[in-house]
């Protein structure tokens, strides 16, 4: 909804709007990140994970295939393309749809439970 909002007010200036929703990518982000792992525990929700998670490639994508997509989306091939979510995970979000709400829900109580008190 927001790529479509900012797409339609942003057009009238010939700037293009989309967004990429990349799925698991093979980084070192998790080095970096929940580093209080104790406080997640206390509102984490079991999941159980679908067997196959990259249908596509049957591994995590790289870092070189999402900026592959970011220098397309900036060239002039996509001059016509506006307000759109580009999912570049290898299928990953069509096979795990549930746990990634499972795990969006998990974040937003760990968030809340700090600042909700």
């Amino acid at each position: 909804m927001l790529s479509l909002m900012a797409a339609l007010e942003l057009a009238h200036y010939r700037i293009r709007v989309n967004i990429i929703c990349p799925g698991a990518i093979d980084t070192n982000i998790g080095e970096n990140t929940w580093k209080e792992k104790e406080k997640l525990k206390k509102v984490q929700i079991p999941i159980d994970y679908p067997e196959g998670n990259q249908p596509l490639e049957d591994r995590p994508g790289t870092p070189e295939q999402v900026a592959d997509l970011v220098l397309f989306l900036a060239s002039s091939q996509t001059s016509h393309i506006t307000g759109s979510e580009i999912y570049i995970d290898g299928a990953q979000s069509h096979v795990s749809f549930k746990k990634s709400i499972v795990i969006r829900m998990n974040i937003c109580k760990y968030i809340c439970q700090d600042t909700c008190k």
